[in-house]
Parts: C-alpha cells; structure tokens; sequence
C-alpha cells in the first residue's frame, strides 16, 4: 500500500551559503552528508550503502537532493542525531534493507529509511521510502519541527479507502495516533487523493538538474 503523506509543524530552509556538490558513490555521500560545514548534496544516481543497512549520520546544515527521479540510496538510509538541525531529504529513494531473518519486531536490524533522534527543523520531501527492515520515516525522542510532505511510504494506517473494481472483504487495518489532535490540517477526500498522488508523489524528473 502506498500513501500520500503531508504533516508540517515547522520550516526549514535550503542551505544558504552552502557548496553545491554532487555525489555519485556511497562514500562521497557519507563523506559530504556527515561534514560540519554547510552543503547542498546532489545524489545523481543510485548508490549503495556500505554496509548494508548503514545509516548515514548526517550532520545539520544540509540538502541531500536526488538528481531527476534517479537519485538512490541502497541498502542504507540516514540517521539524525542529537542536535541535528536544517536537514531537507528530498526526491530520493531509499530503498531495500530488508533482512528475512529478522524477526517480527525488527529489533535485530535496526534498519530505518530516515530516522530522528532527536534532530528539529527537518523536512521530508518527495522521497519515496519502500521495503526497509525496520522504520520507513522514525521520528523519535522529542523530534522537533518536523515536516513530512509528497513522500511514497509503504506498512501506514489504512481507513476510509475509496474502492474501485475492488471484489472480495474490505477491510480497515492498522493503527495510529489522530493527527487532529495536535494540530490543525486538510484531509483530502479520498476520492480526490490518486491524480494529485500520482503527479506529485515520489521523486520527479525536474527536480534537482
């Protein structure tokens, strides 16, 4: 199942006065997104993290930004410490660390696509996050100000699904907070989510050239 998701609590800005650079092999990427200065990061490709299930630690002050809708990260996704600020993750795939051994709480390979623990100030865009052994988007620890928005998740809660040429039960399945109750938002009706979704979602071509 994949999902639209858009939930924003605070802002976070393009790296003003940062070099541009741009990646393409995991080692790069590691060595730019972990950097104390300031970077715009452009992953034009895909690159595979070393070893598998690595979460890059990135440090504040950066953009890490796929080129077009080919930008990667395999095996391996990023982990937002303590203190991490100004972060923007965006039209990139993460992708694949599954681990079949695991068991069903995941706790063996804590293999995340983005987690916070606990960074402020981070903005989720347009990625699409698929297939990871543990957490897709992991927010934790009193994460701050974080922005989740056009991102293509899979394993979200499912209710009030709009059915077409659908046969056999339909059900509601999984289980979350209410969003509502912490502040204020649009919900789309259901009927209207799958253009937009479909234009917007994931990464796009024009994006990051």
């Amino acid at each position: 199942m994949y999902t639209l998701v858009s939930a924003s609590s605070g802002k976070c800005v393009d790296v003003a006065g940062g070099s541009t650079v741009t990646v393409t092999t995991y080692a790069d990427l590691v060595e730019y997104a972990t950097a104390s200065a300031p970077y715009i990061i452009r992953v034009n490709g895909a690159v595979t993290a070393t070893p598998s299930g690595n979460e890059i630690k990135v440090a504040s002050n950066k953009t890490i930004i796929g080129v077009g809708a080919g930008g990667q990260v395999v095996s391996g996704g990023f982990h937002l410490g303590v203190g991490a600020h100004n972060v923007i993750t965006e039209n990139l795939t993460i992708r694949d660390t599954r681990v079949a051994s695991d068991g069903p709480d995941d706790k063996e390979f804590d293999y995340d696509g983005i987690q916070t623990d606990p960074a402020h100030h981070i903005w989720t865009d347009r990625n699409t996050i698929v297939r990871m052994d543990d957490g897709l988007i992991d927010g934790r620890q009193d994460t701050g100000y974080p922005t989740v928005s056009w991102n293509v998740i899979a394993e979200p809660k499912q209710t009030g699904s709009t059915c077409v040429g659908c046969s056999g039960q339909q059900e509601t399945g999984g289980s979350a907070f209410t969003p509502s109750s912490f502040h204020p938002y649009r919900l789309d009706p259901a009927a209207n989510v799958p253009n937009p979704v479909r234009t917007y979602a994931g990464p796009q071509a024009s994006i990051g050239l």
